[in-house]
């Protein structure tokens, strides 16, 4: 017969990973009850998989995306496109940014791909009703696996896995973290910083140096884009996924993970099931974040800015070519 204790032990485990479970269908769909205790322990890795390509040493991409979410005229919409690559062996990691406005061939479809900005492909693979949908996108993670085809296109890597995170659950993330530790570069002051899409502003200023940020502080860190350029926003939105990562380090099973997961619950989504976030998470173990290499495919260097109706624009390949942004992405990956 058990002890007290070990009863004890029992239930609060039972109860974390019931909490984790309730929690968790939400975030990543693909998961089933078996997949909670890929959290607590690794499971056997399978040809082809996450688990199978660190063992390997194949280099990981892993696509990062943020959305406006709830409230915003194009909810889906994903403003934020970041890859990470890394390199198993030895730890070596790159961050790649993509402009939200680079026009590319979305691969939708039935019968064809259709041509548009980098950015809708999430919000047009939500569409599950969508009939002419191809029907592996007409799935709870059709749209992302749609963004992360659309990528794997443009940039010519395969994408290991994908997760995706509106704008108030990043608050609510980094909130139940107890903020993230973020070393500004220069300072950065913006004066129309948009508080709505109904054309409200705010002024935010950041000061040079460390800064404890919350939720809102670190969204507007990352999101100001009116007082510097795109590629200097990239910048700091990679800034913010460091130092997010950093601090997810330090949270382990427990009534924290479920604070954090109950957080993810409000607006994340993956492909990745416990067992491979277990497997990223090791991974990112032999990261040093500090050393991230970060490049961005920008008008700097193989993209042209190509101007359209009423004002607006897309990004092209400079010479035509998607092979020549392809060659300058792989000559960046570790």
């Amino acid at each position: 017969m058990l002890a007290p204790a070990a009863v004890a032990a029992v239930v609060a485990v039972v109860v974390v990973v019931v909490s984790i479970w309730s929690e968790l269908t939400t975030v990543a769909p693909r998961m089933n009850i078996a997949e909670v205790f890929g959290l607590f322990r690794p499971s056997a890795a399978a040809p082809a998989s996450l688990g199978w390509a660190i063992e390997h040493d194949q280099r990981v991409n892993i696509l990062w995306l943020a959305r406006g979410g709830a409230g915003h005229d194009n909810p889906n919409f994903t403003d934020t496109i970041l890859v990470l690559s890394i390199r198993p062996a030895t730890g070596q990691a790159t961050v790649v940014s993509l402009p939200r406005f680079l026009w590319v061939d979305i691969p939708a479809l039935v019968h064809g791909g259709v041509s548009g900005k980098l950015y809708s492909a999430f919000a047009l693979g939500a569409e599950s009703d969508n009939p002419a949908l191809r029907q592996q996108w007409r799935t709870a993670t059709g749209a992302g696996d749609l963004a992360a085809a659309t990528v794997a296109g443009v940039i010519g890597e395969p994408i290991a896995g994908w997760a995706a995170i509106d704008t108030a659950t990043f608050r609510e993330v980094v909130d139940a973290l107890g903020d993230i530790r973020i070393n500004v570069p220069a300072p950065l002051d913006d004066p129309f910083y948009p508080v709505d899409d109904r054309g409200r502003t705010m002024h935010i200023h950041f000061n040079r140096g460390w800064q404890e940020m919350n939720g809102e502080r670190a969204l507007e860190y990352a999101r100001s884009r009116l007082s510097t350029s795109e590629t200097d926003r990239s910048g700091r939105q990679v800034l913010v996924m460091s130092a997010l990562l950093d601090r997810l380090r330090t949270v382990h099973v427990g009534p924290a993970l479920v604070r954090v997961i109950g957080a993810l619950n409000q607006g994340a989504l993956t492909n990745l099931l416990p067992s491979e976030m277990r497997q990223l998470d090791e991974l990112l173990a032999r990261v040093r974040l500090a050393n991230l290499t970060h490049v961005s495919v920008d008008e700097t260097n193989v993209l042209r800015r190509q101007p359209i109706a009423e004002g607006d624009y897309i990004l092209v390949p400079a010479d035509g070519k998607l092979a020549d942004v392809q060659r300058y992405v792989r000559a960046a990956l570790p």
